[in-house]
């Protein structure tokens, strides 16, 4: 052989692989798709070539040809060839003609898309009527109700970086209707149920935070605030593949249903269990068959799925920044046990505003739609490093913004530092007006070079709707000491915390398009290690009190009982809506954040807490421990 020329061939087998497989007529392999059964790669739905207005069209890809060499004649071929330039344009034409650029393997499998989402994912066209959104009725309707008697495992995936937003309390009523005990009576329970806190590496530092320290904080939130008792608790990330495993050992030897809101990382999820574990997509249609088979013990899946490194891009799920792509319930063997229906994400929002439609898409660039929505674009190193900006309150309303998308207001003569957690570049102008202002001139048609301005890298806003100031809510945050995490749904969080002596000024606001939830919580980290720490005090004093107790009553055990107040926060409410004001509401806003606490909580008195007494006489001194004066939140 020749070892100079091989290096040589390497360099031009790389640059034109795909090109010369299409010259050498001796590797000529003509590959057929059947249309039976044949569904979207991302989207799930069934594909069919015959009507271009119909849902599921798309164009059947040309016969591929193998890359195949065996013998030095091929070598010598693709080395010398004078054919290579011949053999690109030949690529390209063939290219041209396919609409799904999806890859074909070399054993023949094909990820095929429909033209609706190729044009979607790789042109960005496409009418919102086209991916309408699922109600959460819709997602049992048209997918839970096929079990009929079978108990349906419901593992309900909840991004770490939208709590609370997604914890949604239909989801522990639906579970409760698809629970079927031994005796084939209905015990309304949620022991079929598991809740998935996603997307950990957005919120820890590694995976013994999201294992050992996330589970006792979650386990007595859920029992506290929705008297949901259970250790089917899981805190992970797909991405950096941290506490999978016991994702894994929540899933039954039956049907398990992954259900979540759009972007809730149910895919990345699928992707990670198909790596770690093995396994492969089953179609749709069949799905019934596939079940009793697979009961059984299908010895011969496995060696046609597993044993071929390039099967799991074929087997993999689809991952799109553009939510409510996925249309059907894709089901996934895992482990040749385990069945897994990866379901549409389904949406909680009940009105949408008129003039602006809430979808993060509508008003932002792709880029930076798909830099928020997909995991493994997100910089972990701002969890552990923790850098921060900070914002000295004006007068004139002096803000920060990430965007253009939101406004943060801090009240005046204070000094905050901002911690963001959500991916892009920060900018501060001296008041809101002031940056929509230069949003205007960015967007403005006129303007020749648009994207000459000194600040246009900071922008990420393309709708014209965006620079009105009435298509803005005006959030004002409840009084806090310390520092918060304020979360925009679906987007992220960022945290604030005021640095300095302390002396009330005034109440923070944040401003965000219409259609975008807003809350507040305490720092989650720092609650979570807080329970942590207590929790494991706790068990401690309980153990030592047992033996004391057992020694007491000549050998009986008399077991102490621990008490959630000992180590969990319960004089106050650690989560909070904020209280959309008026614009042009300028007086005593604490008086009137008063008056709507009042309204909030008219059928939930036992939260009513300082109501008796002037809120500014609460605000006004430093307490040792947290008040939260107004925060409530209703699950």
């Amino acid at each position: 052989m020749f070892p100079h020329k091989l290096g040589v061939f390497r360099q031009i087998n790389f640059r034109t692989r795909i090109s010369l497989q299409y010259v050498h007529s001796k590797r000529l392999v003509t590959t057929t798709v059947q249309n039976k059964n044949l569904e979207c790669f991302s989207c799930g739905i069934e594909l069919q070539d015959k009507d271009p207005k119909k849902i599921g069209f798309y164009i059947k890809p040309k016969p591929q040809i193998s890359n195949k060499i065996t013998t030095i004649e091929d070598v010598r071929y693709l080395l010398f060839s004078q054919d290579v330039q011949q053999a690109k344009e030949l690529t390209k034409k063939s290219e041209e003609s396919i609409i799904s650029h999806e890859m074909i393997d070399k054993d023949g499998r094909k990820r095929i898309v429909c033209k609706r989402c190729s044009d979607a994912l790789y042109q960005n066209k496409y009418n919102k009527e086209e991916f309408p959104a699922y109600t959460l009725q819709d997602i049992e309707n048209k997918f839970l109700s096929r079990t009929h008697n079978e108990t349906a495992y419901i593992h309900y995936i909840m991004p770490l970086s939208d709590f609370p937003h997604n914890v949604d309390r239909e989801i522990f009523k639906l579970s409760s209707k698809y629970a079927i005990s031994k005796n084939n009576k209905s015990d309304r329970n949620t022991d079929n149920l598991s809740l998935l806190l996603s997307k950990g590496d957005q919120l820890g530092k590694n995976e013994f935070f999201l294992k050992r320290k996330a589970l006792p904080f979650f386990k007595i939130f859920f029992e506290k605030y929705l008297h949901f008792k259970s250790n089917k608790i899981v805190a992970f990330s797909a991405y950096k593949n941290w506490n999978v495993s016991s994702v894994y050992s929540l899933l039954k030897n039956s049907k398990n249903y992954l259900i979540g809101t759009a972007n809730a990382g149910k895919s990345t999820l699928i992707n990670s269990l198909l790596k770690n574990y093995k396994g492969f997509k089953l179609n749709s249609k069949t799905y019934q068959k596939v079940d009793n088979k697979l009961n059984k013990g299908d010895e011969n899946t496995e060696d046609s799925m597993y044993h071929n490194t390039g099967i799991f891009h074929l087997q993999k799920a689809g991952v799109s920044h553009i939510p409510n792509l996925t249309r059907n319930a894709t089901p996934y063997m895992i482990d040749n046990e385990k069945l897994i229906y990866d379901l549409p994400g389904y949406t909680t929002q009940s009105a949408l505003p008129s003039d602006i439609e809430y979808d993060l898409s509508n008003y932002v660039s792709k880029k930076y739609c798909d830099l928020i929505r997909k995991t493994h674009r997100f910089d972990n190193s701002k969890v552990n490093k923790r850098p921060y900006t900070t914002l000295k309150g004006t007068e004139n309303g002096k803000c920060y913004t990430l965007g253009g998308l939101f406004y943060y207001v801090a009240p005046p003569n204070t000094i905050n530092r901002v911690t963001q957690f959500i991916p892009g570049e920060s900018y501060q102008f001296k008041n809101i007006d002031k940056g929509l202002e230069i949003l205007n001139e960015l967007l403005d048609t006129s303007n020749p070079k648009p994207y000459s301005h000194p600040l246009s890298g900071y922008f990420y806003v393309n709708s014209k709707k965006l620079t009105d100031k009435n298509n803005f809510v005006r959030h004002v945050i409840p009084p806090f000491q310390g520092g918060i995490e304020i979360v925009l749904k679906d987007i992220g969080y960022f945290q604030v915390t005021s640095t300095g002596s302390y002396n009330y000024e005034g109440l923070h606001e944040i401003w965000v398009p219409k259609g975008i939830k807003v809350a507040v919580r305490e720092p989650l980290m720092k609650l979570i290690d807080l329970t942590f720490d207590r929790y494991h005090e706790a068990i401690k004093e309980q153990e030592t009190s047992n033996c004391e107790n057992t020694n007491k009553n000549n050998g009986k055990k008399k077991r102490q009982k621990i008490h959630y107040d000992d180590f969990f926060p319960s004089d106050r409410c650690i989560i909070s809506d904020t209280y959309p004001m008026a614009h042009e509401e300028d007086g005593d806003l604490l008086l009137k954040m008063k008056e709507i606490f009042l309204e909030r909580t008219a059928n939930d008195i036992m939260q009513r807490k300082y109501v008796n007494v002037d809120p500014h006489s609460i605000v006004e001194k430093l307490h040792e421990r947290p008040v939260n004066l107004f925060w409530y939140y209703k699950i």
